[in-house]
């Protein structure tokens, strides 16, 4: 299939989410998308595209879970940055992401990904999502950079990333998603050893871990996440 404007336009809503999200899970399309349909509706659009060769459905290894990911060829015409080998970090980032999109705080509020505020962006500091939000306690609007974190790091890259954004008022608050218990208690355990007082009590502030045990559940278990928040340990329901 020749891809062009004409071709794609019966696909214009989900194209629009892939060129945004650049991996959909199907579980939350209904989220997702800007045109409210049914989930049958959309699932019958995938298999559409699947049928025109713009898209694939991955169904995720040992789970249930299933992701839409754009071919090649509409990647490359969307010019979306995709990495086919390694997408796994792209993958718990959509997820991730549906999760703070479904939670009343962002509904109906501006959500940026890294490859989107990459392009107006040469700093250091490009976050995997930011969302403008209002807090539905205070009624504040707010700024949030999110950091999903799949790996181990180095203390010192830890330390100077953290530092860049405790210095950095572009967001007002900063949350580390992490896949692991592992990864949340290496952050938790290198904050806990800052020495200087002040900025310890600067990251506190700033910084928020969160624990995402299932993150093909998260959109639906976001609240019941364990976290650590101003140096206090509870649930994010507790304290957004």
């Amino acid at each position: 299939m020749e891809i062009n404007e004409i071709s794609l336009a019966p696909f214009k809503e989900v194209i629009r989410a892939i060129e945004k999200w650049k991996i959909i899970p199907l579980k939350y399309s209904e989220t997702i998308l800007d045109k409210k349909i049914s989930r049958a509706a959309n699932y019958r659009m995938f298999e559409n595209l699947e049928n025109h060769g713009l898209a694939k459905r991955l169904k995720l290894t040992n789970t249930s879970g299933m992701i839409l990911v754009p071919s090649k060829n509409l990647a490359d015409y969307l010019k979306i940055p995709m990495n086919y080998d390694q997408f796994d970090h792209d993958k718990v980032v959509s997820y991730v992401a549906t999760g703070f999109l479904k939670a009343e705080a962002f509904k109906n509020h501006d959500l940026t990904f890294e490859h989107e505020l990459s392009k107006f962006s040469s700093g250091s500091l490009i976050p995997d999502i930011v969302f403008n939000g209002i807090s539905p306690k205070s009624g504040d609007e707010f700024k949030l950079a999110i950091e999903v974190e799949l790996s181990r790091k180095a203390f010192a890259k830890i330390d100077a990333k953290i530092a860049r954004y405790v210095q950095d008022n572009s967001f007002d608050l900063v949350i580390y998603a992490f896949a692991s218990e592992d990864l949340y208690n290496l952050f938790r355990k290198r904050i806990e050893t800052y020495e200087n007082p002040e900025f310890k009590k600067l990251v506190e502030e700033k910084i928020t871990l969160v624990l995402i045990e299932n993150y093909l559940n998260f959109p639906d278990e976001i609240f019941g996440s364990k976290c650590l928040h101003n140096g206090e340990e509870g649930f994010l329901g507790e304290f957004f």
